[in-house]
This record gives structure tokens, sequence and C-alpha cells, in this order.
């Protein structure tokens, strides 16, 4: 047998018990290369639709003049805050804030149900995974517990998180009815990703630190920072599509990021009023 016979029988012998291999290894491959693409056009595309949402639902019926709204303290920034989603609309009649609607992140999409009580700073998060609802309480008195199958109540430790839904309570709240669980202090008129913001920011007492943006020409809230999480990134929430309902303006949109990525997003399909909810 010659010398190419010898070689072409090996190649032969190769590639019948391992060329499958190769063949799915070189199509995954392929495949990995293909949702790179779409994925990174996708990323490209939602930057796009976010810059127009910004520009076109964030200042719908509202005034935005050449100068920015006069502030020099919480209060003052507060009280834009709350003629820009209120209005002339009287705000001591919402008790509780219900929504409805879904989340998307890298793991996939999941309906989500918010409510938030204005009276007592109470705060109710269920997320329904993979079918099954996972909810989760806050308050001042029990702090951050999640419901079982059975319905009782387990306290969660982890400080970090507490504070995240201490904080998810507060921000549309605070207009409605002031509460001196979330001190404050007023930081400035500054420029951030290319307008003015009237910025909050908490005080040194409260245990995640974060910075509230409102909108200088609109008294909206934009922008929600937290600097120094856990996971050393920052996180910013963008408050976005402010609609009105019933007479008081709501975002329905809410984009996520982690040092500057896109990291998930909520739409908000469904808000309503002093429906109540299981304490």
């Amino acid at each position: 047998m010659s010398s190419w016979q010898i070689i072409k029988a090996k190649v032969l012998y190769y590639w019948d018990h391992v060329g499958f291999l190769f063949g799915i290894l070189a199509l995954a491959l392929v495949t990995l290369a293909v949702l790179y693409l779409l994925n990174a056009n996708l990323q490209s595309r939602l930057e796009q639709n976010r810059v127009q949402r910004i520009d076109a639902a964030a200042l719908v019926d509202l005034p935005s003049g050449d100068q920015p709204l006069e502030a020099s303290s919480v209060a003052e920034v507060l009280a834009h805050f709350r003629r820009a989603i209120g209005r002339e609309v009287d705000l001591s009649r919402i008790h509780t804030v219900h929504q409805r609607g879904t989340m998307r992140t890298a793991r996939g999409e999941t309906s989500i149900q918010a409510i938030r009580h204005i009276n007592g700073d109470f705060f109710h998060l269920t997320l329904h995974i993979g079918g099954q609802p996972r909810s989760y309480r806050w308050s001042p008195e029990s702090g951050l517990t999640l419901l079982d199958a059975l319905g009782e109540e387990i306290p969660v430790d982890d400080q970090e998180l507490a504070a995240r839904f201490a904080y998810d309570a507060w921000p549309f709240n605070a207009p409605l009815a002031p509460s001196q669980r979330m001190p404050l202090v007023y930081v400035g008129l500054l420029p951030f990703l290319g307008r003015e913001f009237h910025v909050l920011e908490s005080a040194p007492s409260l245990p995640l630190p974060v910075r509230l943006y409102f909108d200088a020409r609109t008294g909206l809230l934009r922008y929600r920072e937290f600097p120094q999480t856990a996971d050393g990134v920052v996180e910013i929430d963008e408050y976005l599509d402010y609609r009105l309902v019933d007479g008081i303006r709501l975002y329905h949109r809410l984009f996520l990021w982690r040092d500057g990525v896109y990291s998930g997003d909520q739409t908000i399909s469904e808000i309503t009023f002093n429906v109540g909810a299981l304490r």
C-alpha cells in the first residue's frame, strides 16, 4: 500500500469516528457568531428607540421653557415633582398604586405585579417566574420578607436588597405622603447625560447610597443611580414614557443599566389606584 493510500485511509478512519463531532462544533461556532451579531443589532436598536422615547415621551403635556425650574432644597424639588405628576389633581385621594407589566432581562421575560401603599410606606412585589409567583413585601416595621407557598412571611437577610425595596416604595410616593424615613440632601443643578437635573442624594445614614435626578425643565424623576453597589458596579434606573392615568402622570417604561450597559427593562401595561393589597 502506497503512502498516499495509507494517509487517505487514516483520514477516512478519523472522519468516520470524529467528523460528526467536528461538524457539530463548527455549527455551534456559526450559531454563536450569528447570535452575537443579532444581539449587537438589538442593542443598537434599543439605544435608538430609547433616545427617541426620551425626547418624545418625557416632555408630553409639560412645560419645558428655556430656563430650568428654580429649586434649592429637597422640598422644592419634590414640590416640582408633585406638580409634574399631579398638576391640579388632588393626590391625597390616592391610597394605593397597583402596577402590572413585564420584566425583561438576559434570563428571559417574566410578568410582574407591584402594589404600593401610600400611607404606611408599604411595597408588595410579585414576580411570576416560570408561571410560579414569587412575592416580596417590604415595610418599615417588618423589613423585607418573602412569602412562601403557604403565605407565611420569611425574613430576608439581605440589607442591600431590603434597601432597594425601601427605595422602590419611596420615590413616587414621597410627593404624595412625605416620609421622614428617607433623609435626602439637595446636591444642586447638575449636567448629566446631556441634560440638566436637580439632584438629590441620600444622607450618609442610609445603608445604600442613591442619587435621584429630576429633570430641571419638567420636574419629573428621570434617573435613579446606585453608585456603590455590593457588586462594585454603577447601576442606573431610567424612568421613561410618563403617561396620564386618571389625571396622574406615572412612568410606563423603566430601563436598567449596569456600568453603562443595558441589562434589562420593564414595561407597565396597567396602572390602577386604590385596589388595596394584603398586609
